[in-house]
């Protein structure tokens, strides 16, 4: 398998991070999600099937400032398919 292939088919991550604010902008498909531990604007794509779900999770982490477990698409991706609690 070359190089090339390897990044086609990079596994999901997993990282623990701290929301610190949710921003909706008007006309967007995807919500802007940033964390403390990173400077990245993280997206969670309305498309996503668990898109409410992941939403409130979110919501609730960061009033309650608490750590939730954020899988991304990709180890360097800036794309959240979910968010589970810690």
């Amino acid at each position: 398998m070359g190089k090339s292939e390897s990044r086609e088919k990079e596994e999901p991550a997993i990282r623990e991070m701290t929301p610190a604010h949710l921003r909706e902008a008007k006309g967007e498909e995807f919500l802007q999600v940033m964390f403390l531990q990173s400077a990245r604007i993280y997206k969670l794509f309305k498309k996503n099937p668990k898109y409410e779900q992941i939403q409130e999770r979110l919501h609730e982490a960061v009033a309650a400032k608490r750590t939730v477990r954020v899988q991304l698409s990709a180890p360097q991706g800036d794309v959240i398919v979910g968010v589970e609690k810690c």
